[in-house]
């Protein structure tokens, strides 16, 4: 009997240690070596470039705009529509009247600046309004089973306003440790952030560019989590014995 209740306690140990708090996500190793906030500090000095399956939201307007901001209670003459124009992977979007354009690596004002320009053979001195639809970060806030899409809607958000938007962190999260993983997936740049005093939101610049993923570590309830892991371990050592108790009898 004792060696049984000794194989299995042996057994619960190493099973309670491999799955021990198995939801946390983009763990890195001791040692590993994080992008240096100097580098997030830098403002972003370019606009957002469009990129393929960028989605866009098209207004134009004649004469400049002027309907645009008219108080005067006269109509709106635009070309408005709630379809989304994607840009395709060869970096082209079918546009109303111009067909395919070609709109990859245009900021978004040099792209409106262009269409005016090209709309200008079909509109009075025409007044292009272009927005990126699908700009989004991710944001997973150190609660498990939650996380959130946050919609871009400039070009300066912050990490403290999608944070903010997206219910803040949780009591479960540890503010002191929030991972910021960006570009390539296949090879990404992770910065390690701490916003728990103002001086580590002073080392850097908290400026978000489109599909950051943000995590926020969260807090090891080791009681709870122990007891998770080691109930189904429990439940059938109890068996085992009850068992090998009514066979002795």
């Amino acid at each position: 009997m004792r060696r049984i209740v000794l194989l299995f306690f042996t057994i619960s140990i190493f099973y309670s240690c491999r799955t021990f708090n198995p939801s946390v996500m983009f763990k890195t190793g001791k040692g590993y070596e994080f992008t240096q906030p100097d580098s997030v500090s830098k403002r972003v000095q370019s606009e957002y470039k469009l990129a393929e399956y960028d989605q866009l939201e098209l207004l134009i307007y004649s004469n400049n705009g002027y309907k645009l901001v008219d108080v005067t209670g006269g109509q709106t003459s635009a070309l408005t529509s709630t379809v989304k124009y994607i840009i395709e992977k060869d970096g082209f979007a079918k546009l109303p009247q111009l067909g395919r354009v070609s709109l990859k690596g245009y900021s978004v004002r040099e792209a409106e600046k262009m269409l005016e320009e090209k709309y200008s053979a079909y509109f009075n001195n025409p007044f292009v309004v272009l927005r990126v639809a699908n700009r989004k970060v991710y944001i997973f806030n150190g609660e498990g089973g939650s996380g959130s899409i946050v919609q871009m809607n400039s070009d300066n958000m912050t990490l403290v306003e999608a944070l903010a938007q997206s219910g803040g962190i949780k009591e479960t999260g540890k503010a002191y440790k929030i991972k910021l993983i960006r570009g390539d997936l296949k090879n990404p740049k992770i910065y390690l952030i701490d916003l728990s005093t103002v001086e580590g939101m002073k080392a850097a610049d908290l400026q978000l560019q489109s599909n950051d993923i943000i995590y926020i570590e969260p807090t090891r309830n080791i009681g709870q989590t122990v007891l998770v892991q080691l109930s189904p371990v429990v439940g059938l050592l109890t068996t085992i014995i009850l068992v090998v108790a009514l066979v002795r009898k």
